[in-house]
């Protein structure tokens, strides 16, 4: 990314910020704006993102790691709906 892509980006990341801080309705309306320009990959990197076979190996301890404990009881429960 370009110093100036950078700096409007980083721009537009303050102002969203301080705007969300605001207005609840405008949180949300930046939280899709930030999530459609990662999906779109609008502002992605030109460097490749590329993790080590040892990162990788070590990531994957860790998430199968957390499979060794239980989910405690006070999560479960039979009264979720939609949007809750």
């Amino acid at each position: 990314m370009k110093a100036p892509q950078l700096i409007a980006t980083l721009v537009v990341g303050l102002s969203a910020a301080t705007l969300c801080l605001a207005d609840p309705a405008v949180a949300s309306a930046s939280a899709e704006q930030w999530l459609t320009l990662q999906r779109n990959q609008t502002l992605a990197s030109s460097q490749p993102q590329a993790a080590s076979a040892l990162a990788r190996e070590k990531s994957m301890e860790r998430l199968f790691k957390t499979y060794d404990q239980a989910i405690p009881e006070q999560y479960f429960s039979n009264g979720f709906k939609a949007g809750d």
